[in-house]
């Protein structure tokens, strides 16, 4: 069996990264994670958003991600990644436009 390792997309875009640090997000899902690889990208779910990931699965070994964007509910076409496991994190719609 092939070993785990996770890595972690952090979506500045769609008003993201104007509202929270992306960058601190990103250092807390390297350190108090364990992730493996942690990417920040400023439209993830556009073309090179979804490449990067896809890279990282072939050339990376990545073998569960998390993404931390939009709505779970919207973009499931452009992040269907069928041979690993995946979450996804609904930092748009549940922080930031749950705050003033």
């Amino acid at each position: 069996m092939a070993e785990m390792k996770t890595a972690a997309y952090i979506c500045s875009g769609c008003g993201i990264g104007e509202r929270v640090s992306t960058a601190q997000m990103a250092k807390i899902a390297q350190k108090e994670g364990k992730m493996a690889l942690v990417r920040e990208h400023a439209c993830l779910c556009d073309e090179s958003g979804v490449q990067a990931i896809r890279d990282d699965i072939e050339k990376e070994a990545v073998t569960h991600i998390v993404i931390a964007a939009c709505s779970r509910r919207a973009k499931t076409e452009a992040f269907n990644f069928p041979t690993v496991a995946m979450s996804r994190a609904n930092i748009r719609e549940g922080v930031i436009w749950s705050q003033p």
